[in-house]
């Protein structure tokens, strides 16, 4: 196999114009959304408390109960009264795995615990009345099986054993809290959450207990930072830069050199109002908005590369605009839950190429369309031998 000279140089600077591409820029070619709307598969279009496990199943939460998603079909579980073995009410709040695949389910009046061998679930009640109805928010476990959860009970943040049913203290709070690191069987360093009254609040944990507790972007902030009202969920990049929604734009806050700033506007359009921040491959951020539907921020560029709107035409667009949960997974699929509209996927796994050779580039060149080999250099460059 012979790769002319001509067609390397054409196939190298080709793919120095895929690597320019694809750090300069979000994909061209638009996320293609698949909406959920059946009745039969979806009991309510109300969505949160998304969770994608181990085997692959994308769990949802809402307000009829506990949503099981193989891809195609689904299969609902509902509190009943007459099985004890139910889930104690249909509002289901937030959804973690644990290492045994079963779930542990937050709901308006309980813990579950849901075993998937018996199909059954247990209910547990988190705090000082062990016996009371709370709303519960669990995150996640870290390292020593204990799940860090939000009660309503006393509007706190605890930790429950997950083996002796027992749970701890930490301090008092308000929910929406995010962790860091957020990964599973972690233990977490520090929490953020925003304030009602606005402002974030910056919880630093050890031994289960808060050792400093920091406000930031409050009213007459000692840091001189201007009050801002923050909304639901962040991304935290690192121990020290977090990316957070809020009510005039993106915010990057670095909370060691006490420096931020705002990303508002796109194509020279203000953008306000975000609220969930996930991040794709590391390099994106997905930026949800409470009336501006989906935008994609590129973490190297600094910028919003693109933007996604229903579209009452396009079958294939958004199906609302305002964005709820946002989670992706690693095989490059997105599952957004849309406020009042349910579920929407999409995957990006073939949209992040900038663009590829055309017919009439290849005749150009003499590049015939019979492909030898391919050789992935690394996640942006790609040789090609024809």
């Amino acid at each position: 196999m012979i790769l002319h000279r001509r067609n390397m140089v054409l196939f190298f600077l080709h793919g120095l114009l895929l690597m320019q591409g694809s750090f300069a820029q979000a994909p061209h070619s638009p996320f293609i959304f698949t909406h959920i709307d059946d009745p039969m598969k979806m009991p309510s279009n109300t969505v949160w408390g998304l969770c994608k496990d181990r085997q692959g199943f994308l769990w949802m939460g809402g307000l009829s109960g506990l949503v099981q998603f193989d891809g195609s079909e689904t299969r609902v579980f509902r509190s009943n009264d007459s099985d004890t073995t139910s889930l104690r009410d249909n509002g289901v709040t937030r959804i973690v795995q644990d290492r045994d695949n079963n779930l542990w389910v937050g709901s308006f009046e309980a813990l579950n615990f849901f075993e998937r061998k018996k199909g059954n679930f247990k209910k547990f009640y988190p705090g000082r009345n062990k016996d009371t109805a709370t709303f519960t928010m669990p995150y996640q476990i870290d390292n020593n099986d204990q799940l860090w959860l939000f009660s309503s009970a006393e509007q706190a943040l605890y930790v429950f054993d997950i083996h002796r049913h027992t749970s701890k203290l930490v301090c008092k709070t308000q929910e929406l809290l995010k962790f860091y690191p957020a990964s599973p069987y972690t233990q977490p360093e520090f929490a953020i959450t925003p304030n009602l009254s606005g402002g974030l609040t910056l919880l630093r944990f050890k031994n289960y207990e808060v050792v400093s507790k920091r406000n930031f972007f409050i009213k007459n902030d000692e840091n001189k930072l201007p009050l801002v009202y923050f909304n639901r969920n962040f991304y935290i990049q690192n121990d020290s830069i977090a990316w957070i929604g809020s009510d005039i734009g993106l915010v990057e806050f670095n909370f060691k050199n006490m420096t931020f700033h705002v990303y508002d506007s796109y194509k020279n359009k203000r953008i306000r109002n975000f609220g969930e921040i996930a991040s794709l491959k590391d390099r994106y951020l997905l930026a949800g908005t409470n009336d501006d539907g989906l935008m994609v921020f590129d973490l190297l560029v600094k910028e919003f590369v693109n933007k996604y709107t229903h579209d009452s035409l396009d079958p294939g667009s958004i199906s609302g605009n305002t964005i709820g949960e946002i989670v992706p997974d690693n095989k490059g699929n997105i599952f957004i839950s849309i406020v009042g509209k349910g579920l929407e996927i999409a995957n990006t796994a073939e949209n992040f190429l900038s663009r590829k050779l055309t017919r009439r580039e290849t005749s150009l060149a003499n590049v015939d369309n019979d492909i030898k080999a391919l050789v992935k250099i690394n996640d942006s460059m790609i040789w090609v031998a024809a």
